[in-house]
């Protein structure tokens, strides 16, 4: 696995696997007499009130970015300069068009 992720030893592989479990990242168990990794699937079932609730509240995260993303835009599409560089750049893009033309 080393080499094909390009660390030094297994020894450093090993300390980022380990790393990875440590932080829940992944599910595996390491069996260094073999020096092998088991993955495993994720226990956590995501079926009690609490896991639930954390994903509600990602959810809202994301709803409320959504809201400021699109209120950014909003402002930004009124925004006099923005109308008068985007209205330049689109006159410079028919003053090319034409003269390519003639």
């Amino acid at each position: 696995m080393a080499n094909r992720v390009q660390l030094s030893s297994a020894q450093e592989a090993e300390k980022y696997v380990l790393h990875m479990i440590e932080n829940g990242e992944i599910y595996a168990s390491i069996n260094q007499k073999d020096g092998m990794v088991s993955f495993h699937d994720n226990p956590e079932k995501y079926n009690n009130p609490a896991m639930l609730h954390k994903i509600d509240q990602e959810m809202l995260k994301c709803i409320e970015l959504d809201e400021k993303l699109k209120s950014m835009d909003q402002e930004i599409t009124v925004n006099p300069q923005f109308v008068q560089k985007s209205m330049g750049s689109q006159d410079d893009d028919v003053g090319s068009k034409t003269s390519s033309y003639s």
